[in-house]
Order: structure tokens, then C-alpha cells, then sequence
């Protein structure tokens, strides 16, 4: 080397930098340079909360043997004095799973289909599907409902709201609403077609509270086809002083039935393009600003666009794991989850959990699987027996300076509960070549390749409750831009801490 060599070679020294797990979670909204470092482009079965980002947990069978042939698609919930019963269909038949296990004899067969709609009302639980006779259950015999003056074979949506009960066909701008606490008697019908300015069916009605809970000052909201919405105020349809037209509002049209929920006093829709909040799209409407985005609307508008057809939509609060989650089907017959956390505000997807239907009975989390199995979610470190593949990426970072920088070294801070596999990579410059996960074919005895060095087998470590790898690798490549990425394939709980590097400046040549 010349002298003028040696002098360079001897300024470009290493120095440390710290990357905190991605906490920000899940962002397909917003472009790669503008994105907050703590922010992931890619975020698969970890779970970003206030502890760290942790591997999400697993799931394990919980009853069989309502079909064998069939998926559980629907999962419901009777709670009435002594009474507390988880039901689930499958196979043109519904069944009492409270004991999980092996489920006994059907409380009813012989149905058209297996997606009801369900309501708790006045300790009875209504069923209705659109195709079927509505059914009410009242702990011991599940029967066909008792009303009059409407088709109950043609409904497809129920709710309980102003101390009543509502009904719609969802192939109609109309809705049925019974009397006073009635479980049974006449039905009246309001037709919505005068009110309405954009036409369309009525999918589904909820019920929004500005005030957090529910009282004289909640909205009753009905969800039309045309993403209209139409917000009364009152208690009684058939009294015009107890009932009126309070808003008109256009959003984007609800997936499906089941694809709205409530937490707290709002309502959480999945639309065409978003997983939307009520309350801050009304808001922005009546102050003729543009509707806000969650962090992952690339995300929730691909899925919609791959999969608005098709069996599955449902959104969810599922309160003991402070968690709203969204099943999304997607067209291989798969299912995915967008996951939002309600404390930290973060998102992320779930992945590897078969999910036709969700539901929380006893606030433990459960989800209707394929050939008649009712599976118990966030509960152990693997599926079933199959190890959990957590797969992130970060949001590309350049450290504060746009100059060319060499990775010398990486070490992935990452601990377990026992021992675990992992792997990392590193990529350059918006490189997404490399960062991928092919998740069909990465197992605990694949080398997963990174940019442009294979980082050999995953890494092994653990042994007891709590253990961090210290070990630093080998980096290589450079870059103005560096993705991280952290991928674990284990059965044992794990949290990624933080991602420590030894950079090289170097120009911005």
C-alpha cells in the first residue's frame, strides 16, 4: 500500500450503531424514504407490544368431530344467568363445544348453510343465515323462531339494539325490528329506499356512542351496499318524535357482515380500501378532509382486491390479548390476520393460523378450522406442534448520513425461553430481492440468502428461560440504505430486543 492508502486506511474505522426492534409495527402506507425507522415493511407472527416484539403465541385443537368433512364456520357464545355455552357449525349443524373434546350430538341439522349471524338477546341466542329458518337457542332446545310478519328464512343479519331486535336480508334497503324485549310476536318493517340517496341493499347495522358506552345519545347506523350510511338517533322506528334521520354519510363499502365490530363506544369496519374507524371517518367528513389511513392500507386494500369474494371476512376485538384482528381469505385458500394492537397502536400480520371464523368465549381466543375443528389461539408456542416462522423486516435506514456506508459486523439481539433457531440478513439500497422470506420452503435445517452473502444455517441458542445471543457475525455489502431483517422458526417463546452493527463510513461515491 502507498502511504495516501495507509492514511485512508487508517481514518475509515468502524463504528457502533443500534437499531431498535421495529415497535412501530407493520407500515404499507407510506413510501421506504419517509418511513419511521421503528417501522417494519414486513412483520409476520410478531407481535409488537409494550414488553418488546415478541413471536406471537401458538394455538391447539379444542374440540373435534363437528363435521369431518366440513369447516367451522361460525362460533357463538349463550351467556344467561347459569348459563355460559360456546356453540359452533359445521356440516349443516350446530353443536354445544363448551367441554371441548369430542363433540356429542348436534342441536340441530339439517341446514343450508353453516355462516349465521348471531345475537344475544333477552337470554336467547338468535341464529339466522339467510337461507334457513331463524333459530333461537335458550341453553336446552334450539327451535325456530317465533316471529311474524316477515320471511325469516331470507335473513341474513340480526342485531339487538334500542331494546329490540332488528332484522334485514342484506337483498333489501329495508329492515324488521321486533317488539319491546320480544323474543317473539310481530315484525315491523321500515323501508330505508325513501331515505336513501345512493340506493342500495342493507348489509349490516351498528350501533355508534360518541361517549364511549351506550345511552340515550348513541347513533344507530345502517350500512348500505352503495357505502351509504345513514345515522338515526332514538329508540323507537315507529315514533317520529322517538326516531330521526340524524347524518348522511358516503365510506367505503363493508367486506361483509362480519367484517364489523365495536370496541368501546366506536365501531371498526374492513372496507374496500382500509380497515376504517367510524368515528374518525365521520369526523373527517364533516370537516371535508380527506378520510385518514391506517399504516397498513396497502396492505388492507390488496387484500380486498385478491379476496372481496370470497367466505371468511370477519373483524374481531379480542380484549385479554388487547388485540383487534381482522381475518383476511386470501385465493390459494389460506387465511391470514391483520392484527392491531388497541394499547400501542401498532400492526402486524398473522400467518400459519387456518381461521374460517373467530370467537372469545371465557376471554380465551378460538377460531374455526377445516374438517370440523375448533382450535384454541394465543395459547403455548406452536401450532399444534408446528413450530411458529416469525419473519420481519425494517424499515430501510441510513443512519443519518445518505453517504455509501460497509456493514463490518451485525449481531441480532434476540432471546428465547428454551432453545430456538433464527437467521438475519442484511440488504442495500431498497434491494427487496433478498429480503424476502419464502416461507413455504424456510425450515429449521434452511440457510435463508440475504443481498449478496448467504448467511449460512440458522443460529442455535437458548437452553433456559430468558437467554439473549450475545454472538456478533460477519457482515459484508454496502450501502446508503440498510434493511435489517430477523427471521425465527422455533417453539419457544421469542423476543426481538434490538439489532446492533459495526459500520464502516464511506462515501457517498
Amino acid at each position: 500500500m502507498t502511504p495516501q492508502q495507509r492514511a485512508r486506511a487508517a481514518r475509515r474505522t468502524s463504528e457502533p450503531e443500534e437499531s431498535p426492534a421495529p415497535l412501530g409495527g407493520w407500515n404499507t402506507r407510506d413510501p421506504f424514504e419517509a418511513m419511521d425507522p421503528k417501522d417494519a415493511i414486513i412483520l409476520d407472527n410478531w407481535f409488537p407490544d409494550f414488553a418488546g416484539l415478541t413471536s406471537r403465541n401458538g394455538s391447539v385443537t379444542f374440540a373435534t368431530g363437528l363435521d369431518a368433512t366440513a369447516p367451522v364456520q361460525t362460533l357463538a357464545i349463550l351467556r344467561a344467568s347459569s348459563i355460559n355455552q360456546f356453540l359452533g357449525a359445521a356440516g349443516g349443524k350446530i353443536f354445544n363445544i363448551s367441554a371441548g373434546g369430542a363433540v356429542g350430538a348436534s342441536l340441530g341439522s339439517g341446514f343450508t348453510s353453516d355462516i349465521w349471524q348471531t345475537v344475544h338477546f333477552n337470554s336467547h341466542l338468535f341464529w339466522v343465515n339467510g337461507s334457513d329458518p331463524a333459530q333461537v337457542y335458550d341453553g336446552t332446545t334450539l327451535a325456530a323462531t317465533g316471529f311474524t310478519g316477515a320471511n325469516m328464512s331470507t335473513m341474513s343479519g340480526v342485531g339487538a339494539f334500542n331494546n329490540r331486535l332488528y332484522f334485514w336480508t342484506g337483498t333489501d334497503p329495508s329492515f324488521w325490528y321486533g317488539p319491546v324485549l320480544g323474543i317473539a310476536g310481530a315484525l315491523s318493517n321500515f323501508p330505508l329506499s325513501m331515505v336513501t340517496r345512493e340506493g342500495g341493499n342493507l348489509i349490516a347495522v351498528e350501533v355508534l356512542s360518541y361517549d364511549g358506552g351506550t345511552g340515550i345519545d348513541d347513533y344507530t347506523c345502517f350500512f348500505m351496499t352503495s357505502g351509504e350510511v345513514l345515522m338515526y338517533q332514538g329508540t323507537d322506528p315507529s315514533n317520529p318524535n322517538n326516531w330521526a334521520l340524524v347524518g348522511r354519510y358516503m365510506i367505503p363499502t363493508p367486506v361483509a357482515q362480519r367484517a364489523i365490530t365495536r370496541y368501546g363506544g366506536d365501531v371498526y369496519i374492513i372496507t374496500a380500501n382500509d380497515h376504517q374507524q367510524l368515528s374518525k371517518l365521520f369526523i373527517s367528513l364533516k370537516l371535508g378532509e380527506t378520510a385518514p389511513r391506517t399504516k397498513i392500507a396497502g396492505a388492507a386494500k390488496a387484500a380486498y382486491a385478491a379476496g372481496k369474494n370470497l367466505p371468511g371476512w370477519q373483524a374481531l376485538y379480542y380484549g385479554a390479548g388487547t388485540r383487534m384482528i381482522y381475518n383476511i381469505p386470501n385465493p390459494d385458500g389460506t387465511f391470514s390476520q391483520h392484527v392491531y394492537n388497541t394499547s400501542t397502536q401498532a400492526w402486524c400480520r398473522f400467518r400459519g393460523m387456518p381461521a374460517y371464523c373467530w370467537g372469545v368465549y371465557n376471554d380465551q381466543l378460538y377460531f374455526g378450522a377445516a374438517k370440523g375443528v375448533v382450535v384454541q389461539a394465543d395459547i403455548g408456542s406452536n401450532d399444534r406442534g408446528t413450530p411458529i416462522l416469525t419473519q420481519g423486516q425494517q424499515a430501510w435506514q441510513t443512519f443519518g448520513t445518505p453517504l455509501i456506508k460497509r456493514v463490518t459486523a451485525v449481531r441480532p439481539v434476540v432471546q428465547s425461553n428454551g432453545i430456538a433457531m433464527f437467521n438475519m440478513g442484511l440488504g442495500f439500497d431498497y434491494q427487496l430481492s433478498g429480503m424476502q422470506f419464502p416461507e413455504a420452503t424456510v425450515g429449521f435445517n434452511n440457510a435463508l440468502i440475504w443481498g449478496a452473502g448467504n448467511w449460512g444455517p440458522p443460529r442455535v441458542w437458548g437452553g433456559g428461560a430468558g437467554v439473549t445471543d450475545p454472538r456478533w457475525h460477519i457482515g459484508g455489502g454496502q450501502g446508503a440504505a440498510i434493511g435489517l431483517s430477523v427471521a425465527a422458526n422455533a417453539s419457544v417463546a421469542t423476543t426481538w430486543i434490538r439489532t446492533d452493527l459495526l459500520l464502516e463510513p464511506g462515501n457517498a461515491l
